[in-house]
């Protein structure tokens, strides 16, 4: 399933290409986009920044190159501002996030793995908003395959996707989920949709910049109604139903299921490579900047990404 849930409504079947369509990624944010402006830290924010960093250096020898280079300048924060700046709750969440990530294995998913999840392109990250965030679109009615862990697991494997790809300036993500078509047989549970919230809000702090949910039929009302529920008021604040997306995603980037000029056709095997790879070149990039700098907790996202290819 997606992040919540399958049918592409328009005339075009997933898998067939109409000429002149777009089948692949797409590298770049449109030009005259810029990424939201972070928040600024006063002083008090700055000091414990440094006190979070100097209780993270006493831990560093335990920690693998892969924690390390998680732990970001910009990702320490974002657990500051999640946890809202309290110093014993941000310690906490460090601790728990890094134990859920080795547990789960966030760097062990596959590509290999997840990749009978989407042959109908039910997940798809296509495009940059007018904040430069990648857009990952979700439709419910594409789905194609049983309840499983695998679905969660796809759905961590692109939000670990979504991290690789985004550019200079850029910590979050733009959701677009379209319930046109969907049926009562491919919504997902409401434990499913719960499960998937908490990743969200616990190990993918500040990860969400905006979501957008249009289409919503009848069914999907009750779940909904308990999902909202668990949201936290931040994460509630950033939701948005049957808005104009135009207004938030350049129309040329914006596909034409959310009534912009995108003529975005899924075809698997064109699509899902380009994905996979420019992922990994990203990552890679960041990787070794991150080695040039020493390979320490705290190495600013600025740096990791000069030159992003």
């Amino acid at each position: 399933m997606g992040l919540f849930g399958a049918s592409k409504s328009e005339e075009t079947a997933v898998g067939e290409k109409r000429a002149g369509s777009v089948t692949t990624m797409i590298e770049h944010p449109l030009d005259g986009t810029v990424p939201a402006p972070r928040p600024t830290l006063d002083a008090a924010q700055t000091g414990q920044y440094e006190e979070l960093l100097v209780w993270l250096k006493t831990r560093e020898g335990s920690l693998t190159d892969d924690e390390k280079f998680y732990l970001t300048r910009e990702q320490l924060l974002r657990f500051c501002r999640a946890t809202r700046w309290d110093l014993s709750k941000t310690q906490q969440r460090v601790e728990e996030t890094l134990k859920w990530r080795k547990e789960y294995g966030t760097t062990d998913l596959t590509a290999e793995h997840v990749a009978p999840e989407n042959t109908t392109g039910k997940q798809v990250v296509i495009g940059w908003d007018k904040c430069q965030r990648p857009c990952l679109y979700l439709y419910p009615g594409r789905q194609n395959t049983p309840t499983s862990a695998r679905q969660i697991q796809f759905v961590v494997w692109t939000l670990e996707r979504c991290v690789d790809l985004m550019p200079h300036g850029v910590e979050n993500i733009a959701l677009l989920v379209n319930f046109k078509g969907a049926t009562s047989g491919k919504i997902p549970s409401l434990g499913q949709g719960r499960e998937v919230l908490g990743l969200l809000q616990t190990y993918y702090a500040e990860t969400l910049g905006k979501a957008y949910v249009i289409n919503i039929p009848w069914i999907v009302n009750g779940f909904f109604t308990f999902i909202l529920r668990f949201m936290d008021p931040m994460t509630r604040e950033k939701l948005k139903f049957n808005e104009d997306l135009n207004e938030f995603v350049p129309s040329e980037q914006l596909d034409e299921t959310f009534d912009g000029k995108l003529q975005f056709d899924y075809v698997h095997d064109e699509y899902w490579p380009t994905l996979v790879e420019l992922a990994n070149r990203r990552r890679q990039h960041k990787i070794q900047k991150w080695r040039e700098q020493g390979g320490g907790i705290g190495v600013s996202e600025d740096v990791l990404k000069e030159g992003l290819p």
